[in-house]
């Protein structure tokens, strides 16, 4: 009889306890959802509270081309963070002028900026903050001091910048003339 006695209020108490963490996950998440912040109904094992699903990490794609320019990267960025990548910089070329021999510095290559942010009502959807740049030579655009060693090139520069919104794993074009630009973005996944 003791026996039983004791296997009862043990098992009392801990329905007592999974009660009080339970009201307070449930708490935490009313309070996440009063913020407009995701709510995880992942199920939690222990007192360890679940990932946030605004804590994923996301692998974007971009590629774009603008007449002989060209670039593209692929790069994992967290949800809500802001990435950057640079190719490329600034070249120096050599400028005579009636004042002597300088340097002139002409910047090209490729820039992307994206701030990608799930949904949190459809976590199959990503917004993207998006910011493309290719500068380079053309062929077709003369330069100062063309046909002579060390000329300095005309340098054309495209700029494409947006907010758009994705379906995960789908490559969509945000961008198709003058310049094409496609854009996938899904879940990273370890390699």
């Amino acid at each position: 009889m003791n026996m039983k006695l004791v296997v009862l209020s043990a098992g009392l108490a801990l329905l007592s306890e999974a009660a009080v963490l339970g009201a307070e996950g449930g708490q935490a998440a009313s309070l996440r959802a009063r913020e407009g912040r995701p709510v995880s109904t992942a199920p939690r094992s222990g007192a360890l509270p679940a990932e946030p699903a605004d804590e994923a990490n996301l692998r974007i794609e971009v590629s774009a081309k603008y007449e002989e320019l060209q670039g593209s990267t692929r790069f994992v960025v967290g949800n809500g963070s802001q990435a950057n990548h640079v190719a490329g910089g600034d070249k120096a070329f050599a400028v005579k002028s009636s004042q002597g021999t300088g340097v002139e510095f002409k910047r090209w290559g490729f820039i992307v900026n994206v701030l990608p942010t799930v949904n949190p009502v459809n976590p199959g959807e990503v917004v993207v903050q998006l910011q493309v740049e290719l500068s380079g030579p053309v062929k077709g655009l003369a330069g100062a001091g063309e046909g002579l060693p060390n000329a300095v090139p005309n340098l054309a520069t495209w700029q494409f910048q947006s907010a758009v919104t994705l379906v995960k794993g789908r490559k969509t074009v945000v961008c198709s003339a003058p310049a094409r630009v496609e854009v996938t973005v899904d879940d990273a996944k370890p390699d």
